[in-house]
């Protein structure tokens, strides 16, 4: 019988979802969008808080084995990966970016920065 450490866990979850994911795109894009998508970015009241704890389930098990480096070296490539495939969508998302560039920033977007100032200086102390 195999044994997982946390990671591997981690890993082969988000491996799961991915490749349920993509057959849903490959064959039918709107049955995701429609039960997953939609009820997930519809309902902000509770996505957030959800998000937010997995973010930090998932940092606690990554710090354990992996240094601040590691990750975000981890994050610059996964960053990367994503605008590669948002990039062919910048004709609709241009416009999106100017009326989210307008807007104040509500509270949780302040904890977001918060948390990326703190991982920065976290990195920033690890590297210096």
């Amino acid at each position: 019988m195999m044994s997982f450490n946390s990671l591997e866990i981690i890993a082969l979850l988000f491996a799961v979802l991915s490749i349920i994911k993509l057959i849903f795109i490959l064959v039918k894009k709107n049955v995701w969008f429609k039960y997953v998508v939609k009820p997930i970015y519809k309902n902000k009241t509770i996505t957030i808080p959800v998000m937010f704890i997995l973010c930090l389930i998932i940092f606690y098990y990554l710090i354990r084995q992996l240094s601040i480096v590691e990750i975000f070296s981890v994050i610059s490539f996964t960053s990367l990966l994503i605008a590669l495939g948002l990039i062919s969508y910048s004709d609709d998302l241009i416009p999106l970016f100017e009326k989210i560039y307008k807007r104040k920033f509500n509270l949780w977007q302040w904890i977001y920065i918060i948390i990326w100032i703190a991982l920065l200086i976290f990195l920033s102390y690890n590297l210096f």
